[in-house]
């Protein structure tokens, strides 16, 4: 989750330097990217960046998922065949004590 808002952080500022260098372009006339660069490249280079980010976090979300549902399956399961023997182990328990509340009322 850190390195999502970091990304995040890394590349609003990124898209504002870019919109930044165009406004200062545009209003003095003047070229202020890299030599070979201009706005479209610098834009078309970033929305790639933002793209493989956005591609790369759906993968870790889509796997998270069904990691969790997994696990979360996994547990009930176990659980549930906890709570059976639980059971199977309470009955025969109450059977007992029944059997010997029965022995106790006939010497009563």
């Amino acid at each position: 989750m850190i390195a999502f808002k970091q990304d995040f952080v890394e590349l609003e500022n990124q898209v504002m330097a870019l919109e930044e260098k165009k406004a200062l372009a545009d209003s003095d006339n003047v070229n202020v990217f890299d030599p070979g660069t201009t706005y479209e490249t610098e834009k078309t280079k970033l929305k790639n960046l933002i793209d493989t980010k956005v591609t790369l976090y759906q993968g870790l979300v889509a796997s998270f998922a069904t990691g969790y549902a997994s696990k979360n399956t996994d547990f009930l399961t176990t659980f549930l065949q906890f709570r059976s023997a639980n059971a199977e182990m309470i009955k025969g328990i109450q059977d007992k004590i029944s059997a010997a509340q029965n022995v106790v009322i006939a010497f009563s």
